[in-house]
């Protein structure tokens, strides 16, 4: 799709580089330029054949050079590299492009139709432009760890450092759109991604409801805030979860499990009853699934085409049917032989394209340098 399109990856951690593997999977020409001491997420482990599997994950499918933007040699060669690109990725602070000497206007003077993406925790404009941050900090003050966790409990970060990769997608996908745009209208876009935006994009159910009715959401583990039945479940060996949406599958799942009379109770009548009654329908619910192994459950429940699910391990998934069906996971080999596997990207357009291990630092410098002369 993006064959044909370079992009020029200065950026290092999780939310830039996850973006430029989102625009390598879909062919473009991904350059990773580096500083003489590499990103440091090359130093963080675990190691697999001597090579951080984070740095791995995200950087497959690019070619590496290693550039000083901070000396004049350095920046000769970066200017000729601006020449040559479409797009141009950044993470840094605010205003550390300009300090460079790569602000904006000078960019556009080198390449006017580069386009430049800016991902930062706050955005390029405003009071907190310039402050540092990194994904739990985003995750707490985006309110997200408010609304995480056991109601009991303290505001928990989600398991996964989901500011980051939410900020790499929406930055991928408003690139993609900027490539199209400037094919029609000749304009070359600037791209100024906030973690902290991107975060309330997605609450936004949480978001809408405080303001448009001023309800604060909270905490409720695993349950939906206004769907029941529609969470996790304990069972006999295990957890399950059942999203029971709707009047069709809220009397499914009763029938499945025996408890058909639920459905006629006036306490449970729709699901804004089932909401009101919550705990009396979570009281009758729990030793009706208590009798079942996860199997049997799930078994009962998919029978009467009931959405529904076990609470897997990381393990457990990648050991699934579903992994092997779908080629999930993605063997990538590097130069010397070795190999490593990643998920690959969930962007599919039918043959699946075999994926190149991350680059070494500085692999590709000499090759790069070649091509710009």
């Amino acid at each position: 799709m993006l064959k044909g399109i370079r992009v020029l990856d200065l950026t290092m951690h999780l939310s830039g580089p996850y973006c430029c593997w989102l625009l390598a999977s879909l062919g473009a020409d991904v350059i990773k330029v580096e500083r003489p001491d590499g990103d440091p997420v090359r130093e963080t482990g675990p190691f697999c054949h001597g090579e951080s599997t984070y740095f791995g994950s995200v950087n497959r499918n690019k070619r590496g050079i290693v550039l000083d933007l901070k000396s004049e040699e350095g920046k000769a060669h970066f200017r000729k590299l601006v020449q040559s690109a479409d797009v141009l990725v950044e993470n840094f602070r605010a205003g550390v492009l300009e300090r460079l000497g790569f602000s904006v206007e000078e960019l556009r003077r080198l390449n006017r139709r580069l386009i430049v993406g800016s991902i930062t925790g706050f955005g390029q404009e405003g009071s907190m432009a310039r402050r540092p941050a990194f994904d739990v900090v985003i995750q707490g003050m985006s309110g997200m760890m408010s609304v995480t966790g056991d109601p009991a409990g303290e505001p928990m970060a989600v398991g996964v450092s989901v500011a980051d990769i939410t900020a790499g997608i929406f930055a991928a996908l408003g690139i993609v759109s900027g490539l199209y745009k400037r094919e029609v209208s000749g304009d070359a876009e600037r791209l100024d991604i906030s973690m902290l935006h991107c975060q309330l994009a997605l609450l936004e159910n949480a978001v809408g409801r405080f303001l448009n009715v001023g309800e604060v959401a909270g905490r409720r583990g695993s349950r939906h805030p206004q769907v029941t039945p529609f969470q996790a479940y304990p069972v006999r060996d295990g957890t399950i979860v059942v999203a029971a949406d709707g009047e069709r599958n809220w009397a499914a799942m009763c029938e499945a499990l025996d408890v058909g009379h639920l459905v006629d109770d006036p306490r449970f009548v729709d699901n804004a009853s089932r909401v009101e009654h919550y705990s009396e329908l979570e009281a009758l619910l729990l030793p009706a699934l208590q009798r079942y192994t996860v199997d049997e459950a799930l078994e009962k429940l998919l029978r009467f085409d009931v959405p529904c699910g076990p609470v897997n391990t990381v393990a457990d998934v990648l050991n699934s049917p579903y992994v092997q069906e779908r080629n999930v996971v993605s063997t990538v080999k590097r130069e010397d032989g070795a190999e490593f596997q990643y998920v690959s990207s969930p962007i599919v357009y039918g043959t699946a394209v075999a994926e190149r291990a991350a680059p070494a630092l500085g692999q590709h410098t000499d090759e790069i340098l070649r091509e710009l002369g």
